[in-house]
């Protein structure tokens, strides 16, 4: 479950970033990023519910459908669409890039430490969302303070004039993504 809204922040910010005085760039990623948050807090809601559904259906254990919950729950930090968004934008990818690398290497040395250990299947569990979900939330705090640098206030900002578009946008970008 993941809402890909940068497809949106850049179509729309781009044209905004583009205007003088850089239009309503501030308001797009504002809107952008209501909508990263409210997808994550839906995703993972339904995420937990289907958890008992399929725990049954497959003859889950009590360690992998608490791995599930686990997943599930992670999936409240994926706010990254808007944030790959900014960052494209502001020519500042690098910072999305080094920080995919550092996820990668962050997730490489926990899942080692847990095998080290002996650790439980739920133990390694731990160890991949805690490296994703911090991961998720670098990249979230990284794309604010780039804008931030870059004059843009962007929850003070007023809320995106044509947010109707933006979220139809959103809306049928993801849809024809999932069904392709």
């Amino acid at each position: 479950l993941n809402f890909q809204s940068w497809h949106v922040v850049i179509k729309f910010g781009a044209e905004q970033h583009a205007k003088p005085g850089h239009g309503e760039f501030g308001s797009v990623l504002k809107t952008g990023f209501l909508i990263d948050i409210t997808t994550a807090v839906l995703g993972a809601i339904t995420a937990i519910l289907m958890i008992p559904l399929a725990a049954r259906w497959l003859e889950w254990d009590h360690e992998m459908t608490n791995a599930a919950y686990l997943f599930g729950a992670a999936i409240l930090f994926h706010v990254s669409g808007t944030p790959v968004g900014v960052l494209r934008i502001l020519r500042k990818f690098g910072i999305y890039i080094r920080q995919t690398m550092l996820g990668s290497a962050l997730k490489s040395v926990l899942v080692l430490l847990v095998w080290l250990n002996d650790g439980s299947f739920i133990h390694y569990a731990i160890a991949l969302v805690a490296a994703e979900s911090l991961r998720h939330l670098l990249l979230f705090a990284s794309a604010i303070r780039v804008a931030h640098g870059n004059g843009y206030r962007v929850f003070s900002a007023p809320w995106f004039s044509d947010w109707k578009s933006f979220l139809g946008f959103a809306v049928w970008t993801n849809l024809k993504a999932s069904i392709l």
